[in-house]
């Protein structure tokens, strides 16, 4: 009887009636044997638990040790030196800027593993005037043979005591990006967070977090997740990567029930290459001149499991193209069967040019589906992308 009832005890974790009333014709401590065998089962289970997590966080561990391998790994070549190869194009980059009362100094030519020409120098003001940094972009752009532009950080004006520049091959493309919000009703705290990250390498990333519920805690979680991606970003790391560490990290932290989407749109602004990661997002939509492409997702939200599904969607943007990231709140409450195809209805009557127009457009037609009431918080962001 004590082996039935132990295992009774393993299978669901309370002893089987009848076993116990049998066991209590032949043994008068029945209730203390029960007790205790519960409490080591229990005590057994935490055990296990502790340990799984134990494992699991050195599997999380390992993924971080990869990550940082790979960057180091990265930044080792990152960079070459082709200064050497291109001298001819030094000497009339110096020519042209002299022609424009710039002197150049210890330049630098320098070719990323992109293929793409970062030039460095010391610049001086010829004259005792200021020159414009204009000048200078031009003089090295009908040097080196390629569209130059200074470094998005780079002073506007070059003096005549001189300073270091940095300028870098320009992108095919630029873009201009809006968002539109609203607060769920009754609400003072958007639980949606987002994030416009404009990256050295000529990459805009567009993030856009949800957190679970609404709220102060929605708020502070998805803010704690677009902060360490934009700290994993910044720091040279994939997408992939800093969505796994990320991921991880959220992991570790161990908060029950407190999860957040994660949709990420990153626009190469040289070739216009597109690359979407959603984990458990809505919707997004690509606003193209004669239809609209929605993109979806069907993985689970961030610090769910330290075994994230990651997803890499990759699309092509041409001129014109509107990029639109939407949080879950503005689809669910559309009066419609099927938001998705709703909402690409809405996209094409829209015929503004410029993303806050469109954004506020969006978010007029969504309210006034719902009756101007808001059942959750809702934000939309818009990107358009033009040749230059």
């Amino acid at each position: 009887y004590v082996a039935y009832m132990l295992q009774s005890l393993q299978r669901t974790g309370e002893p089987d009636h009848e076993i116990v009333v049998q066991m209590q014709e032949y043994c008068p401590y029945t209730d203390t044997v029960i007790q205790e065998a519960s409490r080591i089962f229990e005590k057994a289970r935490l055990n296990l638990a502790w340990y799984n997590r134990l494992l699991e966080n050195r599997e999380i561990i390992a993924q971080q040790l990869d990550a940082m391998a790979y960057i180091m790994e990265d930044c080792a070549n990152e960079i070459t030196d082709v200064t050497q190869e291109h001298r001819h194009l030094i000497a009339e980059v110096k020519y042209r800027a002299k022609e424009r009362g710039v002197i150049v100094q210890k330049p630098h030519l320098y070719e990323t593993k992109d293929g793409r020409w970062k030039l460095l120098c010391d610049a001086y003001a010829k004259n005792g005037g200021c020159i414009s940094m204009k000048e200078l972009t031009r003089a090295a752009s009908i040097g080196l043979e390629v569209d130059m532009r200074p470094h998005r950080d780079e002073r506007s004006m070059i003096s005549p005591q001189g300073a270091s520049v940095t300028l870098e091959e320009d992108t095919c493309f630029h873009e201009t990006h809006a968002v539109s919000r609203r607060t769920k009703d009754g609400g003072t705290v958007s639980g949606d967070n987002f994030s416009f990250l404009e990256m050295d390498n000529g990459q805009m990333v567009m993030m856009l977090s949800d957190g679970m519920g609404s709220g102060s805690m929605a708020c502070r979680e998805s803010e704690l997740v677009l902060e360490l991606l934009e700290k994993f970003l910044e720091a040279g790391f994939s997408k992939e990567t800093a969505l796994k560490m990320m991921n991880s990290a959220m992991v570790i932290r161990g908060e029950d029930d407190l999860y957040s989407t994660v949709d990420i749109c990153s626009v190469d602004l040289y070739t216009g290459a597109c690359e979407l990661y959603k984990i458990g997002a809505a919707t997004t939509f690509i606003k193209h001149q004669h239809f609209v492409e929605r993109i979806e997702s069907c993985s689970l939200p961030v610090g769910v499991s330290h075994r994230m599904e990651i997803v890499n969607i990759k699309k092509q943007l041409e001129d014109g193209d509107f990029l639109v990231m939407v949080s879950d709140g503005v689809l669910e409450y559309l009066q419609a069967d099927e938001p998705d195809q709703k909402m690409c209805e809405i996209l094409k009557q829209t015929a503004y040019q410029h993303p806050g127009q469109m954004a506020d457009a969006l978010m007029e037609e969504v309210l006034n589906e719902t009756g101007g009431m808001a059942g959750d918080d809702m934000t939309i962001l818009v990107c358009a992308v033009w040749s230059k």
